[in-house]
């Protein structure tokens, strides 16, 4: 399953789960179903930017760019044909750092190191 990051998504995720107040640790590896995202893009559009505002979850700076980044986030699901993504609430640095460690264990317990 792909792995989403950025404010767009977290913000996303976060109005799917309901969450009065941003929490990483709720929204990382929280699973986004393309059914989920279809009907907060409707919601979102369904609404002045002020009634925005009120989306318990949705930080209120993301009320004029969150239909771009969900609209985007759509258009990448279909392209790459999936219809469920891997929240994540750390950067890009965080995946490349975790990865070099995992290819070190990987080498570690093969004995290459």
């Amino acid at each position: 399953m792909p792995i989403f990051t950025g404010s767009s998504i977290c913000s996303i995720a976060s109005v799917a789960l309901g969450l009065k107040t941003f929490d990483s640790n709720k929204i990382r590896n929280y699973i986004l179903s393309i059914d989920e995202l279809n009907r907060q893009i409707e919601l979102f559009r369904s609404l002045r930017l002020l009634e925005r505002r009120r989306i318990e979850g949705l930080d209120p700076q993301r009320t004029t760019s969150i239909i771009g980044g969900a609209s985007l986030a759509k258009e990448i699901m279909i392209e790459i044909e999936v219809d469920k993504i891997i929240i994540s609430s750390r950067g890009l640095r965080h995946g490349v750092i975790e990865e070099y460690f995992m290819k070190q264990r990987d080498k570690l317990i093969n004995g290459l190191i």
